[in-house]
């Protein structure tokens, strides 16, 4: 299929061959690390004398770093996770593009001889 026209463009999105997962769950971390860094100074600077300042400024900063980490790397996990995908597809594709002659070809012969 042709790619350099807008249906070929479209197509190719539409045959899920392309992910696009991995940038929309880095726009996904942005806007969720700017959430959590957000809550976290809230947290800090509002003023609540049930508890007084010392849990709110414990909590306020365990959310800056933690919260973030952990959102962080959720985000990773999944991007590792296309990023497999990907390599795999690749695997796929350079095994698919090379003549199948039956036989397996070891470029390194060094590392198996004794």
């Amino acid at each position: 299929m042709n790619n350099n026209t807008w249906f070929g463009k479209v197509a190719e999105k539409l045959s899920f061959r392309k992910m696009i997962s991995p940038i929309l769950i880095k726009i996904m971390y942005g806007i969720g690390f700017c959430i959590i860094t957000i809550m976290g100074i809230v947290l800090i600077l509002v003023k609540n004398d049930n508890f007084g300042d010392t849990p709110k400024l414990l909590g306020g900063l365990a959310i800056l770093v933690f919260g973030n980490i952990f959102w962080r790397l959720i985000c990773e996990g999944w991007i590792l996770f296309f990023s497999i995908h990907d390599t795999l597809v690749s695997i796929d594709n350079e095994l698919k593009r090379r003549p199948d002659d039956g036989e397996i070809k070891i470029q390194d012969k060094s590392r198996w001889s004794a």
